[in-house]
């Protein structure tokens, strides 16, 4: 199966009506940059029906953007278990759920590193994911630690260089 790993758009920082860290809502940059990566994935991966997100604002929010530059946007589901803090094999075993196509998921920094690096090197791979990025993996079927393919990372800025009409 193809998986697509993409970390929130930049957040406003915690102020004035945001008290706590869950609330945060993407910034004007967050939202672009969620548009852009959006594009990319619905021209690589027309077909994703599923986009899993932590439920908190800003991945919610990033979420619905990518969603919205489908042709036929995926369904957003929030999945609490992309809560910042997440469990490996827990998340694993939800995106083995949905084996049957593609899938992106949408959560933080630093669990998005650490899954990425968990998928493809047993978790001694030192990856960069800046916000709004994008990997994609493929995983078989008896895909754990260690056992994914890394295919590519994306950065929205370097997406905006190939195609800055976007």
């Amino acid at each position: 199966m193809n998986l697509y790993l993409v970390r929130h758009g930049e957040a406003l920082p915690i102020g004035g009506t945001v008290h706590r860290d869950a609330d945060r809502p993407l910034s004007p940059r967050g939202e672009h940059d969620a548009a852009v990566v959006g594009r990319l994935l619905s021209m690589v991966e027309p077909s994703a029906r599923t986009i899993g997100s932590s439920p908190l604002v800003r991945a919610q929010q990033s979420a619905k953007i990518v969603a919205s530059q489908f042709r036929t946007p995926p369904a957003v589901h929030p999945w609490p278990v992309l809560e910042p803090g997440i469990a490996m094999r827990e998340v694993l075993a939800q995106v083995t759920k949905h084996a049957d196509g593609s899938l992106i998921l949408i959560a933080h920094q630093p669990d998005l590193t650490e899954f990425l690096s968990w998928l493809v090197a047993d978790g001694i791979a030192e990856i960069a994911f800046p916000t709004g990025a994008a990997a994609s993996v493929v995983l078989s079927a008896t895909s754990d630690a260690g056992g994914a393919r890394l295919q590519w990372i994306v950065t929205p800025a370097l997406v905006s260089l190939l195609h800055p009409e976007w």
